[in-house]
């Protein structure tokens, strides 16, 4: 199977739910601690997901994981966004997917399939 894994790692993004699962104090705050000084807009970071799902531009590219932070480097001594999960290789049928949350670094793993065949 030619089963390509990446991965996009957004900061904050700006979404109508915003206002409605935080304080007013805290969307009025949402996403100033980035360089950028405020969230990204969902139209600003597509473009990273099309890349990955284009075949004519990333068919070489797997395993990747593209941090959209609004300013701040990969190099940046800085936790991984909120949560972000990967996959470590498994059976035909099955891989592993590891997932971290920040503030504690946790994680936890469990397997499931890889498609999503009704076999």
């Amino acid at each position: 199977r030619k089963i390509r894994v990446n991965c996009v790692a957004p900061g904050p993004v700006w979404t109508p739910l915003n206002p409605a699962e935080r304080p007013p104090e805290e969307t009025k705050t949402f996403g100033a601690s980035v360089k950028m000084g405020r969230p990204a807009q969902p139209e600003e970071i597509a473009p990273a997901y099309v890349f990955f799902a284009s075949n004519a531009d990333s068919s070489y590219v797997t395993g990747e994981v593209m941090r959209l932070l609004g300013g701040d480097t990969t190099a940046a001594k800085r936790p991984m966004p909120e949560s972000f999960c990967f996959n470590s290789p498994g059976t035909a049928a099955h891989s592993t997917f590891t997932c971290f949350s920040e503030p504690s670094g946790n994680f936890s793993s469990r397997r499931g399939p890889t498609s999503r065949s009704s076999a």
